[in-house]
């Protein structure tokens, strides 16, 4: 009798962790296909941004820093090092 209830307890446990898995992976996949469309939503309405029109009327696109120039505060050499 006591085996049985041994052999019982340890197949609920293992059950139990099993369910607790399959749990933890579902909210994972979840999470994960939701940030996957928002991010797909964000880069979706960065492209469908309007042009930005330029001082002679001709539309152009707004730009980041340019690659490999790295662009300081205009104050950047007054500070005094103590």
């Amino acid at each position: 009798m006591v085996a049985v209830l041994l052999d019982t307890r340890a197949t609920l446990i293992d059950e139990i962790i099993d369910l607790h898995d399959r749990f933890i992976s579902s909210l994972f996949s979840k999470a994960k296909r939701k940030h996957a469309d928002r991010f797909q939503e964000s880069g979706k309405a960065i492209i469908r941004a309007p042009p930005v029109c330029g001082s002679r009327g001709r539309t152009r696109r707004l730009e980041g820093p340019k690659p490999g120039r790295l662009s300081l505060p205009a104050d950047f050499g007054e500070i005094g090092h103590s």
